[in-house]
């Protein structure tokens, strides 16, 4: 018996003798198939051109038909009675001659004026007959050789005629009319009817004039004669192609294949068609037997080749197997080796791989569990980053404090994530927590009781947390177990849990910022990394309160610092006292209008508080003199908005409303001073202020004169507006509530118009 590596070589060999075999039998089956499709071709090729043949014959054929007319013509031109167009003599030799030709319809001559000289028919009442617009009579006259007429009725006849035409000369040889015989389109019928054996069976002959009209259809008898089918689409191949095959269906719609010829000079086509059925049967039957063969042939090799394939494929089978399950991680599968061919050798190959590749992947595996852990700390420490820089610049922003707290609050109860977040800070006297800011992630029915205060003695767990600073965590929130002052400063009644952290600025505690979490501690609990991070974010948010509330300490110092400057110029004369509160309180009301924000508005106060720092230079008697200035006095008094700038410009808190101090006395139409600035070149704010101070010197009481009441001082600025005022301005203070007016006139403080809404 043979071993194991010959066995394995036999197999080798077989296998590759079976492919061998299989690629000859393709390139037989390839070369094959090319010389089936050359000879379908042929065949093909020659069953076109006997169908080309049957009408070139035919138009030969008809052309002969036509000519032997034409030759009788030529004789009838030769007759000395027709050359002079003699009537009489001319009919009694038509009329004897006309019995000898039955394709003839009738005889007749025509003279060069168009006008019928003789005729065997003659028309019904013998009313002369004119042929003038005939195109066979142009035609001859102008050619001088035998013509064809159109398919028509005839004039002298009545019945569908074709009309065949032939010059007539004089004896001194030149142009004295024409003879025409009328060929009956059923002579043509007749005609075809002789040759349609000749065509072979199925085969219709059709002879159409190239103007449209069927002369004559061996297929169709006279039915089809003088048929005018110039709009069937058969027709419209046939003058597109003139000459050659093509496929039609006539009128019974039976797809043909036809050949088509011209005769006598283009006049007529000749249409040779056949049922494609009956001239490619042969050829299909051929195609037919030859696809069984080689059909029977490929299935019986088929059938061969995949009984060998089974046979000497067995141990790929189990290779490909092993390879698809290894392939598809099974890793610890093994392919079974049997013998030393190449198989063998593929499968323990396979079976060392899948051994490295599962080494491999162990590896992998390990490594992919250390990086998934490694970017969930990552991923982790990327959020709180994320979180930390949106805290600090909601922290760091230019709202106000308030306004920074809501940010920070909305910050924390999404980033964290939280259901919500309450930011209390302590008061003055550090006894009572004050809600600043809350936020809820969802909808909640609560009131977040933002601006109310609580006393800190009422919840010992807060008091806790300030004094101990250190972050609090409550697991399985039960209200039962705390104050019900604690409950409501804390809203524990609506969460499940909560994280309490003090804000702390310099050591010292300034407040509270609790997390509540209304979901269960399993879904979303405060472990150790949560805390850690919400504990810098709150560290963070102390530092960032400190030095607001710092700000707003200094803001507010400053301010109450200018008002005290501002009413000890105002009280320098009982007419003017207040007079800088109540314009500051107008500017104010003026921009809020135009939906300035808060930098511009806080600019806007201390302008109209400053804007008349300069008095503290002008003489007190020339503030109360009743009388009229005299031009040097109001030279002094034109002084005071220079002398405020001057005042104002070496502090640089105050430089940016220098430009609106120095030019509130500037107008509109250039007229003002101290600069005599016009229209935009006046400051914006230099051209509020001109607005408010005279609204206010007009609504004041002066030594001179009594106020004259606000109608008439809305009045004078509707007036003065686009002379002494900035028109759009003035327009704008006009639309100030009356309410508002009273309340500024009244001596309400001013920095309240800023946070009116108009």
């Amino acid at each position: 018996m043979p071993d194991q590596r010959t066995k394995g070589f036999h197999w080798t060999l077989r296998r590759k003798f079976l492919a061998t075999v299989l690629a000859l039998v393709a390139v037989a089956f390839g070369a094959g198939g090319y010389h089936f499709y050359r000879v379908f071709a042929q065949k093909r090729a020659d069953a076109e051109a006997k169908v080309l043949g049957r009408a070139r014959e035919m138009a030969r054929e008809s052309e002969r038909f036509v000519a032997a007319t034409g030759q009788v013509l030529q004789a009838l031109s030769e007759v000395p009675a027709i050359k002079r167009m003699d009537r009489r003599e001319s009919e009694t030799i038509l009329s004897r001659l006309l019995p000898q030709y039955p394709q003839f319809e009738n005889l007749f001559t025509v003279g060069k004026d168009g006008w019928i000289r003789a005729t065997v028919v003659h028309p019904e009442g013998e009313r002369p007959v004119n042929v003038l617009d005939r195109p066979y009579f142009r035609e001859v006259m102008a050619a001088g050789r035998l013509a064809l007429g159109g398919v028509q009725t005839g004039r002298l006849t009545g019945k569908p005629v074709l009309v065949v035409a032939y010059p007539v000369q004089d004896f001194s040889g030149r142009p004295a009319g024409m003879v025409g015989a009328p060929i009956s389109l059923l002579r043509f019928q007749q005609w075809l009817a002789e040759h349609e054996a000749e065509a072979g069976a199925g085969t219709t002959i059709t002879l159409v004039h190239k103007e449209g009209r069927v002369i004559a259809d061996s297929s169709a008898r006279e039915a089809r004669a003088a048929l005018d089918v110039r709009e069937s689409s058969w027709f419209q191949q046939v003058a597109a192609q003139k000459e050659g095959i093509l496929e039609v269906a006539l009128g019974d719609g039976v797809p043909r294949l036809a050949g088509l010829a011209p005769a006598l000079a283009g006049a007529v086509y000749v249409v040779a068609s056949s049922p494609r059925d009956v001239v490619f049967a042969p050829l299909r039957q051929e195609i037919y037997e030859r696809v069984l063969f080689l059909l029977a042939a490929f299935l019986g090799m088929a059938l061969a080749a995949e009984m060998a394939v089974r046979h000497f494929t067995k141990p790929l089978a189990r290779l490909a197997e092993g390879a698809r399950r290894i392939g598809a991680g099974a890793l610890d599968e093994r392919i079974p080796v049997s013998g030393r061919d190449e198989v063998a050798v593929a499968s323990e190959a396979f079976n060392q791989m899948a051994a490295s590749l599962q080494k491999r992947e162990d590896d992998l595996d390990r490594s992919a569990a250390e990086l998934n852990e490694a970017y969930g700390v990552l991923l982790t420490r990327t959020r709180e980053l994320g979180l930390l820089l949106d805290v600090s610049q909601a922290l760091s922003s230019n709202l106000d404090l308030d306004d920074r707290l809501a940010a920070f609050a909305e910050k924390m109860a999404k980033g964290v994530p939280v259901t919500f977040c309450r930011v209390a800070l302590l008061d003055r006297e550090g006894d009572q927590l004050v809600v600043r800011a809350a936020y809820p992630v969802r909808a909640l029915d609560w009131d977040p009781g933002i601006g109310r205060s609580y006393p800190l003695a009422d919840c010992p767990l807060d008091q806790q947390l300030l004094s101990e600073q250190k972050p609090v965590v409550l697991e399985n929130i039960h209200p039962a177990d705390f104050r019900p002052g604690c409950i409501e400063a804390t809203f524990f009644g609506l969460a499940r849990s909560a994280l309490l952290l003090p804000l702390q600025a310099k050591g010292r505690s300034i407040g509270v910022v609790l997390l509540g979490e209304m979901r269960s501690w399993d879904r979303e609990s405060f472990h150790p990394g949560k805390i850690r991070m919400c504990s810098a974010l709150v560290d963070q948010a102390g530092t960032a309160i400190e030095k607001a509330q710092l700000y707003e300490d200094l803001s507010e110092t400053l301010f109450q610092t200018v008002s005290c400057l501002a009413r000890a110029i105002d009280a320098k004369s009982p007419w003017t006292r207040g007079h800088s509160e109540r314009v500051t309180g107008y500017v104010l009301a003026l921009g809020r209008t135009l939906g300035l924000g808060d930098e511009e508005l806080e600019s806007l106060r201390l302008a109209g508080l400053l804007h008349d720092i300069g008095k503290i230079g002008t003489y007190d008697f020339l503030l109360e003199k009743a009388e009229k200035l005299t031009p040097e006095e109001f030279d002094v008094v034109r002084e005071h908005p220079v002398k405020s700038a001057e005042i104002l410009e070496p502090i640089a808190l105050f430089r940016t409303i220098v430009p609106a101090v120095r030019s509130h006395h500037e107008r509109w139409d250039g007229q003002g001073y101290p600069d005599g600035l016009a229209f935009e070149a006046i400051p914006l704010f230099g051209r509020f202020l001109a607005v408010a101070d005279t609204y206010d010197a007009i609504m004041a009481d002066r030594p001179y004169r009594k106020s004259p009441g606000r109608e008439w001082a809305l009045a004078e600025i509707r007036r003065c507006a686009g002379t002494q005022f900035d028109p759009a301005l003035a327009e704008v203070f006009l639309r100030i509530p009356e309410a508002v007016l009273e309340r500024i006139a009244s001596g309400e403080d001013p920095s309240n118009e800023a946070t009116r809404r108009p």
